[in-house]
């Protein structure tokens, strides 16, 4: 009997045995944990970028309003587009 008790009753594939509810909530678990870590990695990214451009907008300013030499805006620029 290929469909006996051991194919859907206890200890089957589909009686709760191995392929069981736990391996669907592991699977939920690490699909919320992966979801949390995306979020996590592209709000520092945003946020970085972010501030990288207003800190160049502000160093771009002050050399058009000549704050600052050509010199120092090449150095401060490198300092800050560095990653």
């Amino acid at each position: 009997m290929m469909y006996g008790s051991r194919f859907f009753g206890p200890g089957g594939c589909f009686g709760g045995g191995f392929y069981g509810g736990w391996h669907f909530m592991m699977f939920g678990v690490v699909a919320l944990v992966l979801i949390v870590i995306a979020v996590i990695v592209w709000t520092k990214k945003k946020h970085s970028v972010s501030t990288d451009s207003v800190s160049l907008n502000i160093l771009k300013e002050n050399f058009a309003k000549g704050l600052i030499s050509e010199e120092e805006y090449l150095s401060r620029k490198n300092v800050l587009t560095r990653k």
